[in-house]
């Protein structure tokens, strides 16, 4: 075993339990410290004109424990700020009595990030004698990231530190005017936005070890040919981090950008009071939002058509973004509302809306070599060896400056690709209701509700490598279409996804004391795309396993619920003074037993979808890529059997119980098992308040809360791991909250 890897395995805490897997268990403990204000000024400039102006803060710094201990840990997110800051100005101008005119300004500023335990402490250099990485307390403290496939990672989190802050100006300018049986409307706005971004990782390194190359051939063994070897996956990779031997290293240069995007919006609308029984709406916007550039043109992409990279220049938006602009975003809106009854609404409507924020990654952000470094490189040894000459062990790994911008070599980088004629995704969206009033203050709503999402973004490796042939067990860079590049992240403006669903809601509005909200939604959501970075935390993104079989990953999005039903209630109890009994009470008992009031919130939902896949041997895999913000291909296993019914304690164990997943062959690494096929455990969950105010002096009164969140304390499991070449696949070893209470005091004066 070499040095290096003894001291991290010896570094590791104490397992708390017996086995390979879920043998380590502890609360992490999480700390935060949250703050926020607002200051609000209103003014009459006249009996025609008013104006407002107004500021908010909100500042969070949550702190996250590794989910290691000690010197060998530090995956998370680490030390988190965020701080929000809005100034936001309106006037209003009342022209004539059937029109007016508004004017509106915002400002927002936000600086979010995060930051890893151990930074500023000793280096990679100073503990364990490697050297080639940062040594610079902004970045440099502890062990850096060590993925053994199969394993909980060794050392910080890949991705940290990392930051984004945004500052953005948001005017807008409104016209209304009233005509007959018309109201019209008439606006622009205008957003620029500006955002400082450090997006490129690992900074610090990143060694992993998926190779299997400690897996002996049957000559080794002194077998004869095609004898059986045992398939243990996680057993090899652990032993080639103890030889050293890691099949992809990956390290970022340290470079800031600063990216700016305006969008233009123009919008007209029309509410057209047909008869007193229907109402007709009408509305067109029509939106231009530039692509994405950078301040100084720090920015650049893949050209398919010279298989190089072109960089960004001064001159026209094409110029320096490397996109075209997209002018033909307009979107009509059209709504009814009908009265069937004096009890009994009809509403429908019909909308095109676009969407200019996707931010499925670094991909977007035009952070592109030479000037930003994504380096990758991907290494293999023949069965049996011996390793190529050139081979990187774990103690020499970031000695040859992949992250030098001076240094670039495309084949060992992961770079970018946009298409330069992509067009901005956007949404159909279709509603028709029926509403009825039940009683005096009782409604039922029963409504349809649907879209159809266009032009999304899905993330793929353009240079996705081809499976190897039967009985070949090439690396992943020699069998890449496009020799000379390695990975290429490719944001393919693709996907396709729609949602429909069924809803009922009934609501008895507030009398007697009692409020009561039932919202129930029968829906399916469908589609073969994923949005990156939206999903449970140490979850990841369904990418596509072969970026040129999209028919093949159709099926449940990741957040789709099938059955939800939440229940609100809110009851005066009739007690004390202004309540049905004991109006009269002395003062003193009303402060006790009189103005209370409770509320309740009944959450079930059905579970959202698993991705179950496998950790792709050298020989199996088709990226080199090790994030699915970067393209990273989940390659999903052949699947046989079907469910079994067991209880919540054999569950936690064996989830997939009664299937048999089977890793495919390297020339066929492509499984059969369908993209998120699976469910996880259902959601219930009840929480309940009680509030009292007291009543201090007419001007001055004091609020008490108390809230149990989770009231029952009901168990609500979190996802197993769903890598099937995991030793903890299939087991579920996280929970949803446990209750929790919180007091609160409000003084309103």
């Amino acid at each position: 075993m070499n040095p290096f890897a003894a001291k991290v395995l010896g570094d590791l805490p104490v397992p708390t339990g017996a086995g390979r897997s879920n043998n380590f268990q502890a609360l992490l403990g999480i700390k935060d410290y949250s703050d926020k204000f607002d200051v609000k000024i209103d003014g009459q400039i006249n009996d025609r004109m008013t104006a407002f102006v107004r500021f908010s803060q909100r500042k969070d710094l949550p702190s996250y424990q590794p989910d290691l201990p000690g010197p060998s840990g530090g995956n998370g997110n680490g030390d988190i700020h965020v701080i929000d800051q809005n100034f936001s100005a309106g006037y209003t101008w009342t022209l004539s009595p059937n029109s007016l005119i508004e004017a509106r300004f915002g400002f927002s500023r936000i600086l979010a990030g995060k930051s890893p335990p151990f930074l500023g402490g000793q280096s990679m250099q100073d503990i364990y004698g490697i050297p080639g990485l940062p040594t610079n307390s902004d970045l440099a403290g502890g062990l850096n990231s060590q993925g053994v496939s199969g394993f909980s990672l060794f050392g910080r989190q890949a991705t940290n530190p990392q930051f984004q802050n945004p500052t953005s100006w948001d005017p807008k300018f409104n016209y209304s005017l009233t005509r007959g049986r018309h109201s019209f409307k008439f606006g622009y706005e205008f957003l620029d936005i500006h955002t400082q971004v450090l997006d490129i990782n690992p900074l610090y390194g990143q060694d992993q070890y998926t190779g299997n190359f400690s897996k002996p051939t049957c000559a080794q063994l002194g077998q004869p040919a095609g004898c059986t070897i045992k398939s243990d996956s996680g057993s090899y990779n652990l032993a080639d981090f103890m030889f050293g031997t890691p099949s992809v290293i990956s390290l970022g240069n340290d470079l800031i950008v600063n990216l700016i995007q305006h969008v233009n919006s123009l919008y007209v609308q029309d509410d057209y009071r047909i008869t007193p029984k229907l109402t007709l709406n009408l509305g067109l916007r029509w939106d231009y939002a530039t692509p994405l550039y950078e301040r100084n043109n720090n920015y650049s992409n893949f050209d398919p058509g010279c298989v190089c990279m072109v960089a960004a220049k001064s001159g026209s938006i094409f110029n320096r973004s490397l996109a075209h602009a997209d002018h033909k975003d307009c979107g009509p809106r059209v709504g009814l509302a009908y009265s069937l009854t004096s009890k009994t609404v009809v509403r429908a409507a019909y909308g095109i809306s676009y969407t200019f924020f996707n931010r499925p990654g670094s991909a977007q952000e035009g952070i592109n070599a030479p000037q930003a470094i994504f380096g990758v490189l991907n290494q293999s040894i023949p069965p049996g060896g011996p390793a190529p000459p050139t081979f990187l062990t774990t103690q020499n790994s970031f000695t040859t400056g992949i992250d030098n911008p001076a240094n670039f070599k495309p084949a060992s980088s992961n770079v970018a690709f946009i298409p330069p004629d992509i067009k901005w995704p956007y949404v159909q969206n279709w509603f028709l209701s029926v509403q009825r009033q039940l009683t005096k203050n009782t409604t039922l709503e029963v409504a349809y509700n649907g879209n159809h999402s266009l032009r999304l973004p899905i993330l793929g490796d353009y240079n996705q490598a081809n499976p190897n042939l039967p009985g070949q067990t090439l690396g992943v860079q020699a069998r890449r279409p496009i020799p000379t590049f390695g990975p290429i992240t490719w944001l393919d403006p693709v996907g396709n996804n729609n949602y429909n669903g069924l809803s009922a809601r009934v609501e008895h509005r507030f009398a007697r004391g009692l409020y009561l909200l039932n919202s129930f939604t029968w829906g399916k959501a469908l589609g073969d795309s994923e949005q990156a970075l939206e999903y449970y935390a140490g979850y990841f993104q369904a990418n596509p396993q072969n970026i040129h079989d999209l028919k093949d990953e159709y099926g449940s999005s990741s957040f789709d619920v099938k059955i939800n039903n939440v229940t609100s209630v809110v009851y005066e109890l009739p007690f004390g003074r202004g309540r049905r009994f004991g109006s009269d009470i002395h003062p003193v008992l009303d402060a006790v037993i009189g103005g209370w009031q409770v509320s309740t919130i009944n959450t079930a939902h059905t579970g959202t979808p698993l991705n179950v896949f496998y950790g792709p041997s050298t020989a199996n895999d088709v990226t080199g890529l090790s994030s699915d913000f970067r393209g990273q291909a989940f390659q999903r296993p052949n699947v046989t059997g079907s469910a079994v019914s067991q209880g919540n304690s054999a569950m936690i164990n064996t989830f997939f119980a009664g299937y048999t997943f089977t890793t495919p062959p390297a020339s066929a690494p492509f499984g059969d098992l369908g993209r998120n096929a699976f469910r996880a455990p259902n959601f219930e969950q009840w929480d309940f308040a009680a509030n009292k105010t007291f009543i201090l002096r007419e001007s001055l009164r004091l609020q008490f809360r108390c809230e149990f969140f989770n009231f029952l304390n009901h168990t609500n499991f979190g996802i197993p791991d769903t890598k099937t070449t995991d030793a903890a696949f299939g087991t579920i070893r996280t929970t949803y909250p446990s209750r929790q209470i919180q007091f609160a005091l409000k003084l309103l004066f």
